[in-house]
């Protein structure tokens, strides 16, 4: 499998493009510091910052890793923009569908049928480009592993640096694969997401919005999916691919669930995230981010460790932390509402 040619970037060029990508949010935060304010402040989604921000940073995400890739590729003479390398189409639709949200709002509707387009942009990119014969099974399964993807990234943009760190950490720790060409995520994911933690982490000057949750999760679903059709084509192995970002999955199905027990729509946003329920507890947002950080880092590891030398104990040991993981953050969100320290009337 071709996947990505693999080769080594070397640490002075990451370092270099961090600083650059630095500059880039800088400079964006000052010349479009009022980007998606106008949005935020008329429609009534609940943020966790009381104070509105400007949704600039999905902005410098992507052009860092746009940057990132011309720069790395050159390494290497690959040609830039090469749809064998990187599924740059389903990129850019991500960040426009994104983008346009940003600044004047999508339907739920029309985002979700552009979400499957980025879906089929990464069953074209595997097929024709990876040369994998793709049964419709495995077909069907990109297109839902992208828009759950997309959505759970999104989902998890709900406090300061929990979603981009969370997507960098999962990531950063697949370079630990060393027979597959891990060193391209982990530097495009370090040079385009550290810059905006910079900017993102408590309390936060930026937001990355729309625009950077739609192309942090097709990038998620991108990796994911190369991992394993690598390992397994399309088999038992793909059921582990949910271990790489555990987190964010669980903070979707629990915010879905309560929602729907509520009777309340999942798709309106609201400040009853497993992140929030761990506030109303008394954790403070430098606590919930370091949790977080290490759950996720601990979860890649084990999805690591299971796709390429995981013994069956070890998989049922897996499997138990996931469960337990995912069940005691829900019981704390039920436990918060029961006791009143949230409640979804009047919300």
């Amino acid at each position: 499998m071709s996947f990505i040619k693999s080769y080594l970037p070397t640490i002075e060029s990451i370092a270099a493009l961090i600083l650059v990508g630095i500059v880039i949010q800088f400079t964006l935060l000052k010349v479009f510091k009022n980007l998606g304010l106008r949005k935020t402040e008329k429609s009534n989604q609940l943020r966790w910052s009381q104070q509105a921000k400007p949704t600039v940073g999905g902005v410098g995400i992507m052009i860092c890793l746009l940057l990132g890739a011309f720069i790395f590729t050159s390494i290497d003479q690959i040609p830039y923009m090469d749809p064998k390398v990187i599924p740059w189409f389903a990129f850019i639709l991500a960040f426009l569908i994104g983008l346009i949200d940003d600044l004047f709002s999508v339907r739920a509707l029309f985002k979700l049928l552009v979400q499957i387009c980025c879906g089929f942009c990464l069953v074209w990119y595997f097929s024709e480009f990876q040369d994998l014969e793709l049964t419709i099974y495995s077909k069907a399964f990109i297109l839902f592993w992208t828009v759950l993807m997309m959505n759970s990234v999104n989902m998890l943009d709900n406090m300061d640096g929990v979603s981009g760190a969370v997507v960098l950490v999962g990531t950063a720790t697949l370079v630990a694969f060393n027979n597959w060409p891990a060193q391209l995520i982990c530097s495009l994911a370090l040079v385009s997401i550290v810059p905006f933690l910079v900017f993102n982490l408590p309390k936060a000057k930026l937001y990355m919005g729309d625009s950077g949750s739609m192309v942090l999760g097709v990038f998620v679903a991108w990796v994911t999916l190369g991992i394993g059709f690598l390992f397994d084509g399309i088999g038992l192995n793909l059921l582990w691919l949910p271990i790489f970002l555990w987190p964010a999955l669980t903070d979707t199905a629990i915010v879905t669930i309560n929602r729907l027990l509520a009777k309340r729509s999942p798709f309106v946003g609201g400040r009853d995230h497993s992140t929030h329920h761990l506030s109303y507890l008394g954790w403070s947002n430098w606590g919930i981010l370091l949790f977080f950080v290490i759950n996720t880092g601990l979860f890649s590891w084990l999805g690591v460790k299971n796709f390429s030398s995981g013994t069956n104990l070890f998989k049922w040991i897996s499997v138990l932390y996931m469960v337990t993981y995912a069940i005691s953050l829900w019981l704390v969100t039920r436990r918060n509402v029961k006791q009143g320290k949230f409640s979804y009337q009047d919300r």
